[in-house]
């Protein structure tokens, strides 16, 4: 029984993650309106700078997210791989909290405003 239950659990698990690949993302709706738009200098650099720059900077040879364009010319792949599949941070090295990534995913969703 606790097998059936693990298969469907992971059957259930592989197809929301297909579904998100072939139909597109749904944008994430915060829960709680916000009274500023989320933006990058503001809200997303300082959360780039504690969550991702201990592998993505300038001599890392890997996309440096501090840098608005590079972030704003990858946001759907980062909001993939950030919020969707959660490959990034990778093994979650910094601790991202889920909170974290919801609202990574919403600033993108929201059309990722520098200022």
């Amino acid at each position: 029984m606790r097998k059936f239950f693990l298969v469907a659990s992971l059957i259930g698990i592989f197809q929301l993650g297909c579904q998100g690949a072939e139909s597109g993302h749904q944008p994430i709706v915060s829960e709680v309106p916000l009274e500023e738009p989320i933006t990058f200098v503001n809200d997303i650099l300082p959360l780039v700078q504690k969550r991702c720059s201990l592998c993505h900077n300038s001599g890392s040879g890997l996309p440096v997210w501090e840098d608005y364009q590079t972030l704003f010319d990858n946001r759907e792949f980062v909001r993939f791989r950030v919020f969707e599949n959660r490959s990034m941070p990778r093994g979650n090295a910094t601790n991202m909290t889920e909170e974290e990534r919801a609202f990574m995913a919403q600033w993108i969703d929201e059309g990722a405003r520098f200022e």
